[in-house]
């Protein structure tokens, strides 16, 4: 069986202690985490996708790097300081974030809405979710202090 952490756990003792739990059970431990791969990105430029209607090519920076990511969300836009969920970031339902390609295009990572980001479940809630500028580029998202 293979467990799959949401977020970065508080400490390392607390990591320890499940980890015993998971060992005694044949779980796959968890790792020792300092982020959680949700990054505060700033959207550089926005292009359409030549191969679709509805999706966006992205220049995203998140600090140490400048992605490319292929996004969908209609309210995407230049300048706008979005969450990047990077590349090995494992999201609320499981799934982890891989490189990949869409429609031809490469994606390096996802900009997330606050469904996503598990901060709502109002299924009605639509696009990225958009963050103002006090919130620093690179920083994690889960791990932040904004004065």
């Amino acid at each position: 069986i293979k467990s799959h952490g949401l977020i970065p756990l508080p400490n390392n003792k607390l990591i320890d202690i499940i980890n015993d739990i998971f060992k005694n059970n044949d779980i796959e431990p968890l790792e020792y985490k300092t982020e959680s791969g949700f990054k505060i990105g700033k959207i550089l430029t926005v292009d359409e996708h030549p191969e679709s209607t509805h999706l966006h090519i992205l220049k995203v920076d998140v600090g140490n790097e400048i992605l490319d990511i292929v996004c969908g969300a209609a309210n995407v836009k230049e300048n706008a300081i979005v969450v990047v969920a990077t590349i090995g970031t494992t999201m609320f339902d499981g799934t982890v974030i891989k490189p990949g390609k869409l429609l031809g295009e490469v994606s390096n990572g996802m900009c997330c809405s606050e469904r996503e980001l598990n901060l709502t479940d109002d299924q009605t809630k639509r696009g990225l979710l958009l963050l103002d500028e006090s919130y620093p580029v690179g920083s994690d998202f889960f791990n932040i202090s904004t004065n």
